[in-house]
C-alpha cells in the first residue's frame, strides 16, 4: 500500500511540479493486481529467507550462550580470520578506487563519471572495511585513562557485524545523497564554448518554411526583406561567425523530450563550413587518421562500400531513444521508397543534437532530393549582440514559422527531464532512508535491550543515568559519524567532475545540511532506543545479570 501511495505522489509531481519536463499532463496511475501480488509474494520470500537464516545460525550456537543472552556475539568466523579478510577488502578496494582515479586522470578516451563513480564505490567499500579493523583494535586496546565517551567507542566493537550494519547504512545512504544531487546542471547562464554541448554557438532556430536565400550575404538578407536592424546584427557577426544554415528532412523528435518512440528520426544536412569548424563534446566516435580524431565531423564525408551515409548523432538520442551504438545503422525509408542507411560514426555528448541525427550536405541531398532550402540554423553571435539578434529574428522570421531561442535554454530543457529524474531518485532514496533509519532504531533498541543486565550493573555499582546515556549517546555518535565520514567522503570523490564542472548546479549548502539531517534522524533513534532501555526496571535486570 505504501508503494502504491508513493507511485501515486509521483504521479502528481509529473503532472504539476514537474510538468515541464515531460509534458503530459494525461499520466494517471496504472495498477496491475498481478504487480499487487507480485509484490507480496516476493516480500513473503525475503521475510522467509531471512527467518531461516537466522534460525539456522542460531541453531548452531550452544544452549548456555543462548541463555545468557550472549548469543550475539559469537563470531562465526575466527579473530584472526576476520581480520585477513577485512585486510584483503580494504587493500583491495582502495588500490582499486586507486586505479579508476588514475585512469580517469589520464585516459582521455575514459569517460569520468563513470570512472570516478566506480573509484568512490571502491572506496565505499573500502572504508568500511577499514572501519571494522579500527573497531577491532579499539576493542583490544587498553583501558587505563579511558573517559566514558571513549569507553562507549570502544564498545562499538563489542558486536562488530551489528556495529558494521549500523554504519554500512548511514555510508550508503550519504554516498547515494550526495551522488545523485552532485548530478543536477544548469546550463542555461552558460557561456557558449567551442568544446561544450554548445560548440560554440549562441543561438539556434529552426523554421517550419524553409529559406532559400542565404542570410550570409547581404543580396540574400535583402531577398528576405529583413529589418534594418536586423540586416546589421547578422552583417556584423557573420564578417567573422557566418550563420550555418542545415537542409531538413523532418521527422520526430527523437530528444528526451518526446515521450513516444520515433519510428524516423529528424535528419539534418551540415554545410561544408560547419564540418570544418568543428567543435562540440564528444562520446566517441569511429576516427583513425590525425584530422579526423582532431575533429570527427569530418568522419561525415567517409564513404562505405554497402552505400550507407555516415551520421552523427548525441549519446542519449543513439544510446537511450533509438537504441543503437557507434557503429551501428539507423534504417529510414525516403520520399522515393528508398531504404536509407544511416551508420553511426560519432556521438555527442549534452549537445544541441539531441532530437535528430546529422548527416553532410552532400549525403543529405543524394539521399533526399526532392528536399530544398534551409530550415535549422545555428549562431555564433558575440554575447552582447545575443539577446537583441534573437529577439530580431524572431520578428522578421515569424511569417516562417521561426522558433529562436538560445542554445542555453535548449540544453536547459534537455536538461530539465534529466533532472526531474534526478529528484525521483532523491525521493526514492530518502524513503529508503527513512526505512534504513527506522530499521536502525530497532537495531539500536536490540543492542540496548541485550545490555540490560550490564546497565542495570553499572547502575547498581554507582553510575548515574546521565553517565550510562553518554556511554551509549557516544557508541551510537562514532557508528554514525564513522558512516557520514565513509560515503560522504567516498561520494564527494565519484562526484568530481560534476563537482568541478562549471555547469555544475551543485549546492553545497545543501548538502551539508543533507548529511546533518541522517546524522540527526540516526541519533534521534539512537536516543528513542536509549530512553526505553533507561526506563526498564533496575532489579529484575540485575537479577538476570
Amino acid at each position: 500500500l505504501g508503494g502504491v501511495g508513493y507511485a501515486a505522489l509521483l504521479i502528481v509531481g509529473l503532472r504539476s511540479l514537474w510538468s515541464g519536463a515531460v509534458n503530459a499532463p494525461f499520466l494517471s496511475l496504472h495498477i496491475r493486481s498481478t504487480a499487487i501480488v507480485l509484490g507480496v509474494v516476493v516480500t513473503v520470500i525475503i521475510a522467509g529467507l531471512t527467518i531461516f537464516v537466522v534460525a539456522s545460525r542460531t541453531a548452531k550456537i550452544s544452549p548456555n550462550r543462548l541463555l545468557s543472552g550472549l548469543a550475539a556475539l559469537v563470531p562465526r568466523r575466527s579473530t584472526r580470520e576476520l581480520g585477513h579478510v577485512r585486510r584483503v577488502v580494504a587493500y583491495v578496494g582502495g588500490g582499486g578506487g586507486l586505479t579508476l582515479l588514475i585512469v580517469g586522470l589520464t585516459v582521455s578516451q575514459a569517460a569520468p563519471e563513470a570512472v570516478f563513480f566506480g573509484a568512490g564505490a571502491c572506496w565505499l567499500v573500502a572504508g568500511l572495511a577499514a572501519f571494522t579493523i579500527l573497531m577491532h583494535r579499539t576493542q583490544s586496546a587498553g583501558e587505563r585513562g579511558m573517559s566514558l565517551a571513549l569507553l562507549g567507542v570502544r564498545n562499538a566493537g563489542r558486536a562488530p557485524g551489528r556495529s558494521l550494519l549500523t554504519a554500512a547504512v548511514l555510508a550508503s545512504a550519504a554516498f547515494l545523497v550526495v551522488a545523485v544531487a552532485a548530478q543536477r546542471r544548469d546550463v542555461s547562464a552558460d557561456r557558449p564554448e567551442k568544446s561544450s554541448g554548445d560548440g560554440g554557438f549562441s543561438l539556434v532556430f529552426d523554421l517550419t518554411v524553409p529559406l532559400t536565400a542565404s542570410l550570409n550575404t547581404e543580396s540574400g538578407r535583402d531577398a528576405l526583406d529583413l529589418g534594418v536592424e536586423t540586416k546589421e546584427l547578422l552583417a556584423k557577426t557573420g564578417e567573422a561567425r557566418p550563420v550555418h544554415a542545415f537542409r531538413v528532412r523532418p521527422g520526430d523528435d527523437a530528444s528526451c523530450l518526446n515521450l513516444y518512440k520515433p519510428e524516423s528520426p529528424r535528419i539534418l544536412g551540415a554545410p561544408p563550413g560547419f564540418i570544418e569548424r568543428g567543435g562540440f563534446a564528444w562520446s566517441g566516435s569511429l576516427a583513425e587518421s590525425p584530422g579526423e580524431l582532431e575533429n570527427p565531423w569530418l568522419l561525415l564525408d567517409r564513404q562505405f562500400d554497402d552505400g550507407a551515409i555516415a551520421a552523427i548523432g548525441d549519446m542519449n538520442t543513439v544510446m537511450w531513444i533509438l537504441h543503437k551504438g557507434l557503429g551501428q545503422d539507423v534504417e529510414l525509408v525516403n520520399d522515393e521508397g528508398k531504404l536509407i542507411k544511416l551508420r553511426l560514426v560519432g556521438l555527442l555528448t549534452h549537445s544541441i543534437f539531441q532530437g535528430e541525427l546529422v548527416v553532410s550536405e552532400k549525403n543529405f541531398l543524394g539521399a533526399f532530393p526532392q528536399l530544398s532550402g534551409h530550415g535549422w540554423f545555428l549562431i555564433d553571435a558575440p554575447s552582447e549582440r545575443t539577446a537583441a539578434l534573437e529577439r530580431a529574428l524572431r520578428t522578421d522570421l515569424a511569417d516562417y514559422g521561426a522558433h529562436v531561442q538560445t542554445t542555453g535554454a535548449l540544453l536547459a530543457g534537455y536538461k530539465q527531464v534529466e533532472n526531474t529524474y534526478l529528484s525521483t531518485f532523491q525521493i526514492l532514496g530518502g524513503l529508503g532512508l527513512l526505512l534504513g533509519t527506522l530499521g536502525l532504531a530497532v537495531v539500536l533498541y536490540r543492542n540496548v535491550n541485550e545490555r540490560r543486565g550490564e546497565l542495570a550493573l553499572l547502575r547498581a555499582v554507582g553510575f548515574s543515568r546521565r553517565a550510562i546515556s553518554v556511554l551509549i549517546f557516544s557508541e551510537t555518535a562514532a557508528l554514525l559519524a564513522a558512516g557520514l565520514i565513509v560515503g560522504g567522503g567516498s561520494a564527494l570523490l565519484a562526484v568530481t567532475p560534476q563537482l568541478t564542472s562549471s555547469d555544475s548546479e551543485v549546492s553545497l549548502l545543501g548538502l551539508v545540511l543533507t548529511l546533518v539531517a541522517i546524522l540527526a534522524s540516526g541519533l534521534m533513534a539512537s536516543l528513542l532506543s536509549l530512553r526505553t532501555a533507561l526506563r526498564a526496571p533496575l532489579l529484575p535486570a540485575l537479577r538476570a545479570q
